[in-house]
């Protein structure tokens, strides 16, 4: 088996399993319905199936209209047609005479002679719904589906349970993409079925799956899928559906094999194996199935692509990125096919080749807001911020209710610095979808750096109401706590954190920082010594330890620590500041000399910058 490395189409592959019952074989999935042969199949079982429960009125004709269901049964439809058109000679005003014609005719291929044959059957039994369900089915298979709504709905106001309308009404909400009126037909329309019965239950797995509902599908199909046959096969495409996205692979690519081996020359059954091979890891499989795919199907695109997800998964994307070209160049799924190629480019680091296709990408009226967010942060990764800046400014300007392009816009100019416009387009986004955290701590973020303290503060409070368990949240209510010079509050969500995460190296870090500052310097040592554990690579946690160890008179143990911290940390001020003051202290003049100059090279401007000038001065040379 030749393993492959996860990635991120599996997710796309699942979707694209879970959003059709492929019965590719020259056809399109059939996600709009069913194509003809499955129609005429569900009509026929519409038709036939109801025999015993017209409710024949024991009455003059009931003899002859035994005899046709006899000749029906047996297969008869000659002998049934003309014993049913003298029924209905003989007995003109019997509702049951006319619509059993009406149903011998429908099985004989003549609808419109049939649909007459049922109206007349409506007209002298307008109570009764198996009549007008039988005419509603008539009408969809003519592709009269308007028609066929108000006879199934006219059904169902006789007979709630009506199961074969519900069925019928079921087909044509999921042609519609009208999935939760669809689930709830089919699943009335089971009511009544015999255990062996799939019929519809292929359609409401596939729209389990849609709904995210794999172990309904699992509950459903499962037993009953082993002993299909025919389009039946497909109950196992839907079932591997359901157990791949469950993460039961092995069940998912047992269900893929049987149709793949009961029907080899079908190339959807070709796909969905394939697909399955790949998140099983055998990626030497899974493209072998998906070539056996395009070979029987050359145009099916939606096996090129898989194609293509299966060569990036074995690391073969010089490839895969051709095969992207030449199905754009093709104009095949020309979005779907540019959108990925930017993505293996940005992952390849290529930002600006990405950018430049996201830029085509976006500009075209309709294109869809992840575009343009892609675009955004292509141009942006590659360093084009004017780019950057016209998609932020698009999002907002093409996606004006959309809060996701509002957050996505002032995510970049919180970035680019330019504050004001961060923080108009998050109180946008916030207008739109009020509660949303991960605007609110972007909004806390911003007027932190705007210097809007108390305003960040309050904001970060309303974050941690909203969610109270999220440590990733309190710590930022506490910095900014912290910030705001609000020690007392810090210190307590600083406690908070500590009790639920007790290895929280930041959290450990900034309460010993706080609490050294107040003069608690033996309190803080043994939390920053705890951090420097949590987090041993972290500069900034090494100079809060070494300062420390400098206010405790520790100053040797404080100069080893800094010197450390000034090698992971070589640009920030404060930590050479530190470690001039510790090397002073510790008799090392001429070093100390060296750290606070560096000091003052890389942070002139600060707090401390006056006393290390100072300092300098007066030190020994």
């Amino acid at each position: 088996m030749t393993g492959t490395r996860p990635h991120s189409a599996a997710l796309l592959a699942r979707n694209f399993l879970a959003a059709s019952t492929v019965l590719w074989a020259g056809v399109a999935p059939a996600a709009l319905m069913v194509e003809d042969e499955r129609r005429a199949a569900e009509l026929t079982e519409s038709l036939s199936s109801t025999l015993p429960e017209l409710g024949f009125e024991r009455g003059q004709a009931a003899l002859s209209l035994d005899a046709v269901v006899k000749r029906l049964r047996a297969g008869d439809l000659e002998g049934a047609e003309q014993l049913a058109r003298e029924t209905v000679k003989v007995h003109p005003r019997d509702a049951a005479a006319h619509e059993l014609l009406g149903v011998t005719l429908g099985l004989r291929a003549q609808p419109k002679e049939a649909l007459a044959a049922l109206q007349t059957a409506i007209k002298l039994a307008p109570t009764r719904s198996s009549a007008i369900t039988k005419a509603g089915s008539l009408l969809l298979a003519m592709d009269r589906n308007d028609e066929a709504i108000e006879h199934f709905e006219r059904a169902l106001r006789i007979d709630p349970a009506d199961r074969f309308a519900h069925q019928r009404m079921g087909l044509i909400r999921e042609a519609r993409n009208e999935i939760p009126a669809a689930i709830s037909h089919f699943e009335k329309g089971l009511t009544g079925t015999p255990p062996g019965y799939i019929g519809v239950k292929i359609n409401l797995g596939r729209l389990y799956n849609l709904s995210g509902r794999f172990e309904d599908t699992v509950a459903l199909l499962d037993g009953l899928a082993e002993q299909a046959r025919g389009a039946e096969l497909n109950a196992n495409v839907v079932l591997g559906t359901a157990y791949l996205r469950l993460g039961k692979t092995q069940e998912a690519l047992a269900r893929f094999n049987k149709v793949a081996t009961a029907e080899p020359g079908n190339a959807g059954y070709q796909l969905a194996r394939g697909i399955a091979l790949r998140d099983t890891g055998d990626g030497a499989g899974s493209l072998a199935a998906l070539e056996r795919a395009l070979k029987l199907a050359p145009d099916n695109i939606e096996a090129q692509f898989q194609r293509i997800e299966t060569l990036i998964a074995l690391d073969r994307r010089p490839q895969a990125i051709d095969a992207l070209h030449a199905l754009a160049a093709a104009n095949h799924q020309p979005l779907r096919a540019k959108s990925r190629l930017a993505e293996l480019l940005l992952d390849a680091q290529d930002a600006a080749a990405a950018a430049a296709i996201l830029r085509e990408l976006a500009a075209e009226t309709g294109a869809p807001r992840p575009i343009v967010t892609r675009w955004l942060a292509a141009a942006q990764a590659s360093g084009d911020l004017a780019a950057a800046t016209t998609a932020a400014e698009l999002l907002q300007q093409r996606y004006p209710t959309d809060p996701v392009a509002h957050f996505e816009a002032g995510r970049y100019f919180a970035f680019a610095t330019q504050y004001e416009r961060a923080e108009a387009a998050s109180r946008a986004a916030l207008k739109l979808k009020p509660d949303d955290a991960e605007t609110l701590y972007l909004l806390a973020a911003i007027e932190s750096r705007q210097g809007k303290l108390k305003a960040s503060v309050d904001t970060a409070r309303r974050l941690v109401k909203l969610s109270p368990d999220s440590i990733r949240n309190r710590f930022l209510l506490a910095s900014l706590l912290q910030a705001n010079d609000q020690a007392k509050a810090a210190e307590a969500e600083y406690r908070n954190i500590l009790e639920r995460a007790p290895e929280h190296g930041l959290a450990l870090n900034n309460l010993a920082h706080m609490l050294a500052e107040r003069g608690r310097t033996d309190e803080a040592l043994p939390l920053a010594e705890q951090a420097r554990k949590a987090l041993p690579d972290n500069g900034m946690v090494l100079d809060t330890l070494g300062w420390i160890q400098h206010k405790l008179g520790r100053h040797g143990d404080a100069v080893a620590t800094l010197t450390t911290a000034s090698t992971l940390a070589p640009t920030q001020g404060a930590v050479f500041y530190h470690l001039g003051l510790a090397q002073q202290a510790a008799g090392r003049h001429p070093d100390a000399r060296l750290a606070l100059q560096k000091a003052l090279e890389l942070a002139p401007q600060e707090d401390w910058a006056s006393d290390a000038r100072t300092r300098l001065d007066k030190a020994p040379r």
